[in-house]
């Protein structure tokens, strides 16, 4: 490549993708913004990531980033490629290079990739969607950002998914928000799950965690439909809402109120429901939970907000008039097994299935033990809301032992002294995870400051590495050039606020690794002297077989194909930003609707023509 040009490639179109592009296009040097390009890819047609297919239909204000998202979309550097599949290879070809990191330290074990049983689950992508190679992404790219999020649900061992009786709580928020794969289950096998949401929804849902999604899918349940018409739910979804016979919903977490870890902001909008009713919490349990000289542990500000919400309870009390549906959350209590009423082991079918608690308690070193107490909850519906997480089969270099990208700054190395010079503390208060501590509190720290303690990884010795670069799963060595941001490097964890903030950190490493790279000496003065390899050239993969030059504009030869006019494009056609553009303006009318993509495709073919 002449002239050096930082061009990089972005996996992920969602917040930590677009936050991430903004920091890299804002952060260039202007003698030096011509020789940039950001070039970015998702699975999906449409953009915004979880923005469009996350948060909850009746949370407007949340998406009100996507002004800023058209406004990055708008720089001429800038350029979205949709419905474009970028698959790690197979073992088989895996590059040899890359089992090094590029450094000719030796490996601490043969790389393979890593798939653990348990996380062995099928993630159906849109079966017309363009498949790309990474490989073909190196050939193109003089840099790497992985901001795919965390596209796995977290499975309970006790609760093994069944169409229409036991489903993750991503399948049900693909459900009403009108995800494309949402006829399909990214838990189950075969990938197609006719009747994963069972019509009409049954009188009385469990659901299992105590975090945020867990309340959104409560709301959406207990709500009247005609609240959640202003905010534009699929008109299935409307008719399955509205043909509802749920009447009570419950909440099961295996830690108590101290350790929800759902907002009062989403547990006073539950409360605040019209025509629905809180069951409340044991009056001990929250005796227990408010009892800081009983506990030991300081109660924070946020969290003594909630345990006082709890202790009100709702607007509406049970047996109110008017009161037509009501919840509760069941504190301390695990699933330990589920079968039908019968006995028998849950199937396809219809009605009460017996789902068997264990009570639990904490132990001295603030883990989640069992009291040896169970009980039994009779419910027809359960979904699951445990989390989500990375594999190696959707994300490149996910560490499955982590369910996310191992990265510097991320969760393991760096120290906080050096992230918060560069970055400030901002930027260091956004990697903090939450652990307990002695005492069992769940207290927020960041990981940045005690790395020594939870890794051996050094880096290599011939290379600084910066915030937000990815380190090899198996050699855990810092990667040059490939970085990832959000959900796939952090976990599933944490606000938009945090992720912006740890997307503009990436972004801004990426090009102030770039200006000092020995790679680029002459980017001084505004002039470049010294070409800027591309990934393939850093990591030693073998030439391309097409022939073509790589440039600040090419794109891999799958991308083109896919960019290419006539009547093919409607089978698997590349979807620019423009494109989404007026197909958003398709989808917005009176009656909410999400395209297919066989309308998709005829928009691009009529477009063609």
């Amino acid at each position: 490549m002449t002239p050096p040009m930082l061009k990089l490639a972005v996996i992920g179109s969602g917040p930590s993708a677009f936050y991430a592009a903004a920091r890299v296009l804002s952060s260039v040097p202007s003698t030096l913004k011509d020789a940039v390009r950001v070039h970015m890819y998702d699975s999906l047609w449409a953009p915004h990531g979880l923005v469009r297919y996350g948060v909850a239909p009746d949370h407007p204000e949340v998406k009100n980033c996507t002004h800023k998202f058209h406004e990055i979309a708008s720089d001429p550097r800038f350029r979205f490629f949709g419905n474009v599949d970028v698959v790690p290879p197979s073992e088989q070809t895996w590059p040899k290079a890359w089992t090094s990191s590029a450094s000719n330290l030796p490996l601490k074990k043969p790389l393979v990739p890593i798939i653990a049983e348990k996380n062995r689950i099928k993630h159906p992508n849109p079966p017309h969607a363009v498949s790309v190679n990474l490989s073909s992404i190196f050939k193109q790219y003089s840099h790497l950002l992985i901001a795919s999020g965390a596209p796995i649900p977290t499975l309970h061992p006790a609760l093994p998914p069944t169409p229409g009786r036991i489903i993750p709580a991503l399948d049900m928020v693909h459900w009403y928000t009108g995800h494309p794969n949402s006829t399909n289950s990214v838990a189950l096998s075969p990938a197609s799950a006719p009747g994963l949401i069972p019509s009409p929804l049954p009188t009385h849902v469990t659901i299992v965690g105590v975090g945020n999604v867990a309340l959104d899918v409560a709301r959406i349940l207990l709500s009247d439909p005609d609240r959640l018409v202003p905010y534009g739910l699929p008109s299935s979804v409307m008719r399955t809402l509205r043909a509802s016979a749920v009447t009570h919903v419950s909440i099961v977490g295996r830690r108590g109120p101290r350790e929800a870890s759902f907002t009062a902001k989403e547990l006073r909008e539950l409360m605040n429901l019209e025509g629905v009713a809180f069951a409340g919490v044991d009056a001990d349990v929250l005796d227990a939970a408010l009892d800081e000289g009983g506990t030991g542990r300081k109660l924070e500000r946020q969290k003594k907000r909630i345990l006082d919400i709890l202790k009100k309870g709702s607007t509406r009390k049970v047996g109110d008039e008017g009161v037509r549906r009501t919840w509760s959350l069941e504190f301390w209590r695990a699933p330990a097994g589920v079968a039908e009423a019968d006995g028998t082991p849950v199937s396809t079918g219809k009605g009460p299935m017996c789902l068997t608690l264990s009570h639990t308690t904490l132990s001295s070193d603030g883990r989640v033990k069992s009291t040896g107490e169970t009980s039994a909850l009779e419910t027809s519906l359960i979904v699951t809301a445990l989390g989500h997480q990375c594999v190696p089969e959707t994300t490149p270099f996910c560490d499955p032992q982590l369910g996310h990208i191992r990265t510097v700054g991320g969760s393991f190395t760096h120290s906080e002294v050096q992230l918060q010079t560069k970055f400030g503390q901002q930027a260091a208060d956004a990697t903090a995870v939450e652990k307990p501590s002695t005492g069992g509190e769940t207290s927020t720290t960041s990981p940045l400051a005690s790395a020594a303690a939870a890794t051996t990884v050094e880096p290599a010795p011939q290379a600084t590495p910066t915030y937000g670069q990815v380190l090899h799963p198996r050699t855990h060595m810092p990667m040059p050039n490939v970085y990832a941001a959000g959900w796939a490097a952090r976990g599933a964890k944490g606000v938009l606020g945090t992720t912006m903030l740890d997307a503009h950190a990436v972004g801004e490493a990426i090009v102030e690794t770039w200006l000092a790279a020995e790679a680029a000496p002459g980017l001084t003065g505004g002039e470049a002297k010294e070409p800027q390899p591309t990934l393939a050239e850093v990591y030693q993969l073998p030439d391309g077989d097409d022939g073509r030059e790589v440039t600040l504009d090419s794109v891999p030869k799958e991308v083109l194909d896919g960019l290419k006019r006539g009547p093919q494009r409607a089978k698997e056609g590349v979807v620019t930003y423009e494109e989404w553009l007026e197909l958003e303006k398709m989808e917005a009318g009176e009656e909410s609707k999400r395209l297919t993509w066989e309308q998709v495709g005829g928009f691009l073919a009529l477009n063609d023509e």
